[in-house]
């Protein structure tokens, strides 16, 4: 059974239909600093980390980087669901008044 509300729903078709990959100057240097950030830790953990922790580290990381994404996920989509529930107020208070 899927617990899933209709805003939830619109929210992943949304996003799975790309329509929130922006064409953004400023998100795409950002996204060029996660990368140098990235590679920074990629050299740092071949050169400083003893090589029988370097896949235990890795994975550390890497679990640190899903669960980060996941939590931003979770906060675009209540960003949205608020968002849509807002404008949906503001229609409806604007419907309501009188002319």
């Amino acid at each position: 059974m899927n617990d899933k509300d209709i805003i939830s729903m619109i929210f992943d078709k949304i996003e799975d239909e790309g329509y929130f990959d922006f064409d953004d100057p400023e998100r795409e240097k950002l996204d060029e600093s996660v990368t140098l950030a990235d590679k920074k830790i990629t050299n740092f953990i071949r050169k400083k980390i003893h090589p029988k922790n370097r896949k235990q580290l890795h994975n550390l990381i890497l679990d640190y980087s899903l669960a980060t994404g996941s939590y931003y996920r979770k906060e675009n989509e209540l960003f949205f669901k608020n968002g849509v529930a807002i404008g949906i107020e503001i229609i409806l208070n604007a419907l309501s008044m009188k002319m």
